[in-house]
Protein backbone atom coordinates (compact mmCIF):
# COMPACT_ATOMS: atom_id res chain seq x y z
CA UNK A 1 0.00 0.00 0.00
CA UNK A 2 1.60 3.09 -1.11
CA UNK A 3 -0.88 5.48 0.21
CA UNK A 4 -4.19 5.25 1.99
CA UNK A 5 -7.42 7.92 2.52
CA UNK A 6 -9.41 6.44 5.65
CA UNK A 7 -12.22 8.76 5.26
CA UNK A 8 -12.58 7.09 1.85
CA UNK A 9 -11.26 3.45 2.14
CA UNK A 10 -9.65 4.46 -0.51
CA UNK A 11 -5.85 2.69 -1.41
CA UNK A 12 -3.47 3.72 -3.65
CA UNK A 13 -0.97 1.51 -5.41
CA UNK A 14 1.69 2.66 -7.59
CA UNK A 15 3.25 -0.14 -9.21
CA UNK A 16 6.84 -0.87 -10.62
CA UNK A 17 8.60 -3.58 -11.53
CA UNK A 18 8.38 -5.61 -8.50
CA UNK A 19 5.30 -5.99 -8.27
CA UNK A 20 5.59 -8.03 -11.65
CA UNK A 21 7.25 -10.36 -9.10
CA UNK A 22 4.52 -10.27 -6.37
CA UNK A 23 1.50 -10.27 -8.14
CA UNK A 24 0.22 -13.26 -5.89
CA UNK A 25 0.99 -11.50 -2.98
CA UNK A 26 -0.61 -8.33 -4.19
CA UNK A 27 -3.76 -10.00 -5.43
CA UNK A 28 -3.94 -11.39 -2.06
CA UNK A 29 -3.80 -8.67 -0.04
CA UNK A 30 -6.10 -6.50 -2.67
CA UNK A 31 -8.92 -9.40 -1.98
CA UNK A 32 -8.58 -8.96 1.71
CA UNK A 33 -8.46 -5.18 1.80
CA UNK A 34 -11.81 -5.54 -0.42
CA UNK A 35 -13.68 -7.60 2.00
CA UNK A 36 -12.92 -4.74 4.14
CA UNK A 37 -14.83 -2.24 2.47
CA UNK A 38 -11.41 -0.86 0.39
CA UNK A 39 -11.23 0.11 -3.27
CA UNK A 40 -8.11 -0.03 -4.53
CA UNK A 41 -6.81 2.55 -7.09
CA UNK A 42 -3.92 0.78 -9.28
CA UNK A 43 -1.45 3.29 -11.54
CA UNK A 44 2.04 2.37 -13.31
CA UNK A 45 5.21 4.22 -12.38
CA UNK A 46 5.22 5.29 -15.63
CA UNK A 47 1.34 6.63 -15.84
CA UNK A 48 2.63 8.76 -12.86
CA UNK A 49 5.73 10.28 -14.66
CA UNK A 50 4.24 10.34 -18.12
CA UNK A 51 0.59 12.15 -16.70
CA UNK A 52 0.51 12.78 -12.93
CA UNK A 53 -2.66 15.11 -13.40
CA UNK A 54 -4.91 12.51 -14.88
CA UNK A 55 -3.61 10.24 -12.34
CA UNK A 56 -4.62 13.39 -9.19
CA UNK A 57 -7.68 13.50 -10.88
CA UNK A 58 -8.51 9.70 -11.01
CA UNK A 59 -7.48 9.74 -6.92
CA UNK A 60 -9.89 12.97 -6.20
CA UNK A 61 -12.85 12.11 -8.25
CA UNK A 62 -12.60 8.32 -6.32
CA UNK A 63 -12.13 9.93 -2.77
CA UNK A 64 -15.05 12.22 -3.51
CA UNK A 65 -17.28 9.66 -4.85
CA UNK A 66 -16.39 7.59 -1.65
CA UNK A 67 -16.80 10.38 0.41
CA UNK A 68 -19.99 11.08 -0.13
CA UNK A 69 -21.06 7.44 -0.51
CA UNK A 70 -19.97 6.95 3.31
CA UNK A 71 -21.60 10.35 4.61
CA UNK A 72 -25.16 9.27 3.24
Amino acid sequence: MDFYCPAAKLVIEVDGPVHEEQKEFDNEREEYLEKLGYQILRFSNKDVYKDIEMILAGIYDACMRRIDFFEK
